[in-house]
């Protein structure tokens, strides 16, 4: 074999840029970031092009860019998380992955394909039950999850630009007490008969949130009196007011009031802050 002799570079213009610069003749762009977005943005036509007739295939709200999960997208092109994205936009899961591929995803985890089914416990970091906590003895256990609830509740507390359940996050957005109300029982409103009827429609809508109703209640009551007082306490710890003190202070008319429990000693807090006890 000959010894290999590199072309002589010329002067040419980018694809890409347009930019006039000395090049190798076989190159058709003058540097790895004008390639890459030249790439990017053959892509984005191709994916409309492929989509153009689908209304059902997620369109990226940056670029254009369409496919069924926008996942990989998002994090690898926009450097952003899809979470981050969701925010930015205002929008959930189905703007970023498509109906079908949503319903495959939740298929492989249903029943006895998710590890977690039927676990009773025994994989929950949050039960007595837990397989990791087999070595302590009672009191080491309340101990730890005491510990583990209390990391929660702390988190949580430091994280309300993050956590749209909690009211704080819609105020931080610019809402006021009215607004931030409504935006929040929107969000815990997750599965409502409504929004059943809007998804399925009026018949089978109906069905699946009876269906729904009837597994809650059945797996409430299979519970022991000790589990459900468990749930109701982790309940006011992490919601901070239970529904039964709205009711209550409701009922004695107090403007603009957020209710919690206080051992047991019923408070309730005013704009202000200024708490008073019945």
């Amino acid at each position: 074999m000959g010894n290999y002799t590199p072309a002589k570079k010329i002067i040419k213009a980018c694809l890409h840029c347009n930019v006039e610069t000395l090049m190798d003749p076989r190159s058709k762009m003058c540097s790895s970031e004008c390639k890459r977005e030249f790439n990017i943005k053959e892509n984005i036509i191709r994916s409309i092009e492929k989509y153009k007739d689908d209304d059902s295939i997620p369109t990226c709200k940056i670029c254009g860019f369409k496919a069924e999960s926008l996942q990989m997208h998002i994090q690898s092109i926009h450097k952003m998380k899809v979470s981050d994205y969701q925010k930015k936009f205002n929008c959930g899961a189905e703007a970023t992955v498509c109906s079908r591929l949503r319903t495959v995803f939740s298929e492989n985890v249903k029943g006895e394909k998710n590890v977690w089914f039927n676990h009773g416990g025994t994989l929950s970091p949050f039960s007595k039950k837990s397989k990791q906590y087999s070595h302590m003895t009672d009191e080491e256990l309340d101990i730890q999850l005491k510990k583990m609830y209390s990391l929660i509740s702390e988190t949580m507390k430091g994280n309300d630009n993050a956590n749209n359940t909690r009211i704080e996050y819609y105020l931080n957005q610019g809402m006021n007490e009215e607004e931030a109300g409504v935006a929040l029982k929107k969000r815990q409103t997750t599965f409502s008969l409504e929004k059943c009827i809007s998804k399925y429609g009026e018949v089978e809508g109906k069905r699946k949130w009876l269906e729904r109703q009837e597994k809650w209640q059945n797996t409430l009551t299979s519970k022991s009196q000790e589990e459900i007082a468990d749930i109701n306490r982790r309940k006011l710890q992490f919601n901070g007011y239970s529904q039964m003190s709205q009711r209550l202070f409701a009922s004695l008319n107090i403007r603009e009031a957020r209710y919690a429990m206080n051992g047991r000693r019923i408070s309730y807090k005013i704009i202000k802050w200024k708490t008073r006890i019945i």
